[in-house]
């Protein structure tokens, strides 16, 4: 059983795919109702998952029931090895789920 989930990623589809438009937010709604509470962390220049169609998915996940906070960092795709961008927000949502 999981208690939480960490999302470093735009979606499912980068912007490269036709289609990623429709399936990411698709995706994200179906995950809303797991009753988990979640961390979105984006770069703000990621080439391949704009954060505008970041926060839409992020948007559509809320509305279908989920709950996170949104976190946009000051970075690109590999937000996620840049820990200093990201580490503080981690440890506040680690310390909340218990």
């Amino acid at each position: 059983m999981f208690c939480g989930c960490i999302n470093f990623n735009g979606g499912w589809l980068g912007r490269g795919c036709l289609s990623h438009e429709l399936v990411n937010p698709l995706l994200f709604e179906r995950g809303a109702p797991s009753g988990i509470s979640t961390l979105w962390l984006h770069g703000s220049y990621d080439q391949y998952y704009r954060i505008a169609h970041c926060r839409g998915n992020f948007d559509r996940f809320l509305s279908a029931g989920g709950q996170g906070k949104f976190v946009a960092a000051p970075m690109g795709h590999a937000l996620m090895f840049k820990p200093a961008l990201w580490k503080e927000h981690v440890d506040r949502y680690l310390l909340a789920l218990g």
